[in-house]
């Protein structure tokens, strides 16, 4: 089992190489989702932003 800090750190530099990629806006979207799912053994992980006053759900696993 990875220690907090090691799992914190593997979550980080796969966020950092997801924003660092060419992918476009909603495909970084989508993978983060995927890594922090995976990575919090979470079935559902979702991104909402707010406009507007409204929620409005962007990526979803």
């Amino acid at each position: 089992m990875l220690s907090a800090v090691t799992a914190a750190r593997q979550i980080l530099t796969s966020l950092h190489e997801v924003m660092a990629s060419r992918a476009g806006a909603q495909a970084k979207l989508n993978q983060i989702v995927e890594v922090i799912g995976e990575n919090l053994d979470s079935e559902v992980c979702s991104i909402y932003l707010l406009r507007e006053g409204m929620l409005e759900l962007f990526a979803t696993r």
